[in-house]
């Protein structure tokens, strides 16, 4: 389940015939948060996710299951420590493990 609520399953979307990129990240990651403001994976989301030719699909997920939402929301409530605000200029779903129905497979 992302952020939004939004419930996502993995093998419908390879059953439909797209390829999918995940971005295993943590909020505190320098690496990733810098990674995160090229916009690489936006951009191509943009272009060929639903919105774009559809062929795709791009999944952000927060790695560091010891890490809370707010981390991922770059609000003051954050457990651990995050680079700021992951959902700013980013349209493809985000998943973070604290509240949702993410299960490692």
């Amino acid at each position: 389940m992302d952020l939004d609520g939004n419930t996502h399953n993995l093998h419908d979307v390879l059953e439909d015939g797209k390829s999918v990129f995940i971005d295993f990240s943590k909020t505190w990651c320098s690496i990733c948060w810098n990674y995160h403001q090229t916009h690489a994976l936006e951009d191509a989301y943009q272009m060929h996710g639903p919105a774009g030719t559809d062929e795709m699909m791009v999944y952000w997920i927060e790695s560091d299951d010891n890490t809370n939402t707010a981390c991922v929301t770059g609000s003051d409530d954050c457990n651990w420590s995050t680079k700021g605000d992951w959902r700013i200029g980013t349209t493809y779903p985000i998943i973070s493990p604290e509240g949702s129905d993410l299960e490692y497979v």
